[in-house]
C-alpha cells in the first residue's frame, strides 16, 4: 500500500480513517478532531510562524 511504502522510505505519514462519514464530509461530521489533526500536521511542518499581524481574522477564512 502507498502509505506503507512512504513510511518505509522515511516519509512521515499522518493517517486518519473515519468510518462514519463520507470523504468530503469529514470536517462536518468530525469538526473538532479534524481541526486538531490539521493544526497538529501544520505545527509539525516546522515552518517559521507568521507574526500575528499577518494572520487573517477567522471571520475572513
Amino acid at each position: 500500500d502507498g502509505v506503507q511504502r512512504w513510511r518505509e522510505n522515511g516519509l512521515r505519514v499522518d493517517l486518519q480513517i473515519w468510518d462514519s462519514s463520507p470523504h468530503v464530509s469529514h470536517l462536518l461530521y468530525h469538526k473538532d478532531e479534524y481541526e486538531t489533526l490539521v493544526q497538529d500536521f501544520l505545527a509539525n511542518l516546522n515552518f517559521v510562524p507568521f507574526p500575528n499581524k499577518f494572520r487573517l481574522p477567522k471571520s475572513s477564512l
